[in-house]
């Protein structure tokens, strides 16, 4: 499986904003990709960044408490949308 895109990783953070991707979605959706992706070597930085943070998306601080929420994913597509203007 290929290195996600810059449109798959955008649909994904936006997904989190709105509410119509869980938390466990994303994370689930990142390490499928990461565990079948290309040597990440050769990723860049913005598109390493956005995977991590959408890795721990669900990371919780109690049970049903999560550690990030809708400020946090909009800071992450903000620094998305920085590193890739257009996107």
């Amino acid at each position: 499986m290929p290195i996600p895109t810059r449109d798959e990783i955008k649909l994904v953070l936006e997904g989190l904003l709105r509410g119509t991707t869980s938390p466990a979605e994303a994370s689930t959706w990142v390490v499928r990709r990461l565990y079948e992706a290309p040597d990440p070597a050769s990723w860049n930085e913005a598109t390493e960044d956005a995977l991590s943070a959408l890795a721990i998306a669900d990371a919780q601080t109690g049970p049903s408490t999560y550690l990030y929420g809708t400020e946090d994913f909009a800071t992450w597509l903000d620094e998305f949308r920085e590193a890739w203007p257009g996107a």
